[in-house]
């Protein structure tokens, strides 16, 4: 009950901050950088979800899993060039240029430049040299074209991923957002009449590749919009660079090696499910498993939109003042998630046939189990944020790592014991080890904060 009190206190006092408009000091800082992240997963997760509502119902089921299973798959893919340069970015640039110090930001950005560049290159080229053995061998399903346009895909939307950190590294969140909306916009307008020409002339997999690089086209206009603002907005970049000495490298390489094997078992961790299942079910069982994962994802991401704004600001704090923002942080995403959860399992059914129409009413009893990640994803989100930041990678690392492979196991388990009795029962089976396997997880980091020094 103090609890919900305090909560309640918390948001009168950012209520009174934007009736002044004082948004200055740390929590000025904090109230600017969560609205616009607020607001950009909205626009992200909103337009992410009116996408996937309006192809779902153009391309039924079937296609849908076989769309939906070429992505998870391009994906898994392109998480060979994260490395965790994203956080590393934010970390690193947000925390000299707090101090003053320009040329050592233009350093870790080139140094981070040159290491995405060679990582894009290397993931582009394995899913292109394993791309007719995944479609065909292990999937045994129309999507090798659909994997060849993620040649593009895995290039372009890397360096959109490197980006937009930049920004977020100088406290600048309104330009991601302004990002996000021009993607969005494009994809939403340009795929469904891709679909609307070629549904009924062309096959299902020349279909899903033109879905794929119409994705790529928007992607693209969004990557030159973020280059040319990064030459006005990011005074740092101007800079003549100061080398990094044995030291910083050191660090930077101790920081991203944990975070390397996180970002690899991070997407494994989040599309194992739909890669096994698509060794052993049909596609229109992929459809419902996507949707339901799909509309819990936009749901969570919502929810959890403290996250990726609190990076920057974490990391220039001290231990007490940090604590006290976690906590706040952390009280109000409880408070907002729990109803979220509850109103989503309950009203499961109903959800699912306004958003996505009746023939995809078997995917309830799916989003009913992956409802649970409402409430652990954001908690989640904001407990990784604050160990990144406190430079805790290798721990994040082990928990990642042992509840990946734990995830696998269960899902390959679940799925098998669960064909016995029908391909719908295999879909139970992986949502109930995703959901298992990230309950561990969260769980892991909680006890660790409470008991590390």
């Amino acid at each position: 009950m103090r609890m919900i009190k305090d909560e309640i206190k918390d948001i009168r006092e950012i209520a009174g901050r934007f009736k002044r408009r004082d948004l200055g000091g740390n929590m000025g800082k904090m109230i600017r950088n969560s609205s616009y992240q607020f607001i950009q997963n909205l626009v992200m997760k909103v337009g992410a979800l009116a996408f996937v509502i309006i192809i779902t119902r153009m391309l039924m089921p079937d296609l849908m899993g076989l769309y939906s299973l070429a992505l998870a798959t391009i994906v898994m893919f392109m998480s060979i060039s994260d490395m965790g340069i994203g956080s590393a970015l934010v970390t690193f640039i947000s925390k000299k240029i707090s101090e003053g110090k320009n040329k050592k930001a233009k350093a870790y950005f080139s140094s981070l430049r040159k290491l995405k560049i060679i990582l894009l290159g290397v993931s582009t080229t394995l899913l292109l040299a394993s791309s007719y053995f995944v479609a065909v061998d292990y999937y045994n399903k129309p999507i090798f074209l659909a994997l060849l346009a993620g040649g593009l895909y895995i290039p372009i939307s890397g360096l959109v991923g490197f980006f937009e950190p930049l920004f977020k590294s100088t406290n600048n969140f309104r330009t991601p957002l302004f990002k996000e909306i021009i993607f969005q916009i494009l994809r939403l307008v340009s795929v469904p009449i891709i679909i609307l020409l070629f549904i009924d002339r062309v096959s299902s997999s020349i279909l899903i590749f033109l879905i794929l690089l119409t994705i790529c086209f928007s992607y693209f206009v969004s990557l030159v919009f973020l280059f040319f603002a990064s030459r006005k907005q990011i005074s740092f970049i101007k800079h003549r660079e100061e080398k990094l000495n044995d030291k910083e490298k050191k660090e930077l390489k101790k920081f991203i090696l944990p975070l390397s094997v996180m970002a690899l078992s991070g997407v494994f961790f989040g599309y194992v499910s739909m890669v096994m299942l698509g060794h052993f079910v049909l596609g229109k069982f992929l459809g419902y498993y996507s949707v339901a994962l799909s509309l819990i994802g936009s749901a969570s991401a919502l929810l959890g939109f403290a996250g990726m704004s609190m990076l920057p600001i974490f990391s220039g704090l001290n231990k007490k003042p940090l604590e006290n923002t976690f906590r706040r942080i952390r009280g109000l995403l409880i408070l907002i998630s729990i109803p979220v959860f509850i109103f989503t399992f309950l009203l499961a059914p109903y959800i699912i046939k306004i958003v996505y129409g009746q023939a995809y009413l078997e995917s309830t009893i799916i989003l009913r189990i992956l409802s649970i990640l409402l409430i652990t994803a954001p908690l989640a989100g904001i407990y990784n944020t604050y160990l990144v930041s406190r430079k805790k990678t290798q721990i994040l690392a082990v928990f990642l790592i042992g509840t990946t492979l734990m995830n696998i196991a269960l899902n390959y388990i679940f799925i098998i014991y669960g064909l016995h009795f029908g391909m719908i029962y295999a879909l139970i089976g992986a949502s109930t080890a995703t959901v298992i396997s990230r309950v561990i997880y969260l769980f892991g980091m909680v006890i660790y904060k409470k008991l590390a020094p």
